[in-house]
């Protein structure tokens, strides 16, 4: 189930990256966002994939947390 989960989130990065960064089309998520917010697309883009990768490490180190917590007893 981790795999999954560990899965998902790799996952993630590669649809943020291209469709909020990488795209350049009034359709994409980055620009109605940007519409919403009034900023440039491009640094909503970049929040929005830096806000995905600090909850990715959060649980790349609860994982690790959990499982090193198993090991000691």
């Amino acid at each position: 189930m981790t795999f999954i989960g560990v899965l998902n989130e790799m996952y993630s990065i590669v649809d943020i990256f291209e469709d909020l960064i990488t795209r350049s089309t009034p359709e994409s998520d980055a620009y109605k966002y940007a519409e919403l917010t009034k900023c440039n697309s491009k640094f909503c883009g970049v929040l929005w994939f830096l806000v995905n990768f600090f909850f990715i490490f959060l649980t790349v180190y609860l994982i690790g947390a959990i499982h090193v917590k198993q090991f000691d007893k």
